[in-house]
């Protein structure tokens, strides 16, 4: 997919998850009248891996529904920081660990898929065995989301995850590929909720 496909479609997803999120009363699971202050992000990118279950701590015998947690989950964004000395473009890849605890887009985000995710956000340090100094990541605590694309087939899914993940080009003109772009048109015209899928 080219840079000004992604660039528009995305530009107008975002535009009408603003519009959504305006006429919504409940913007956020935290009442902003207890808190001082916060820090609201939006994220757009592409989704790295599927969304893993990570059950709390002291929940020993229980099973199922009764079992409580947070769904997690990385996203990548991808930035352009300038051109190469043959005046090509570069990219920067920003990694997002994004945590929800509804269970509703656990079968929505696969990896690969674009989504828009909007929270509350923090950032964390650890430092890993034999380093140096600590590692500064990103983590969104996500109260509202949208999956602007569906993932390709995995066959067909290009490394790294970036926002501009594209369909390998020597393939780009096959018919499995062509019937995953009518899928994925149909996906996000036909499985609404409140505009393309939603949680």
């Amino acid at each position: 997919m080219f840079r000004s496909q992604i660039i528009s479609r995305t530009a107008s997803a975002l535009k009408a998850h603003k519009s959504a999120l305006a006429q919504s009363s409940h913007f956020s699971t935290t009442a902003v009248a207890n808190r001082a202050s916060m820090a609201k992000i939006t994220v757009v990118g592409t989704a790295g891996r599927d969304p893993e279950f990570r059950a709390y701590a002291g929940q020993e015998g229980l099973t199922g529904d009764e079992v409580r947690g947070v769904w997690k989950w990385g996203v990548a964004v991808q930035r352009v920081t300038g051109k190469d000395e043959a005046g090509n473009w570069k990219d920067e890849t920003d990694w997002f660990t994004v945590t929800t605890k509804t269970k509703w887009h656990a079968d929505k985000v696969r990896k690969g898929s674009t989504v828009v995710c909007v929270g509350d956000m923090k950032t964390r340090k650890y430092q890993p065995d034999g380093a140096d100094k600590a590692v500064t990541y990103y983590e969104v605590d996500c109260t509202h989301g949208q999956v602007l694309e569906a993932a390709p087939p995995r066959a067909y899914s290009a490394e790294p995850y970036g926002a501009n993940s594209h369909i390998v080009a020597d393939l780009a003109d096959s018919t499995e590929h062509q019937q995953y772009q009518q899928q994925s048109g149909q996906y996000n015209q036909n499985q609404q909720f409140g505009g393309n899928q939603r949680w």
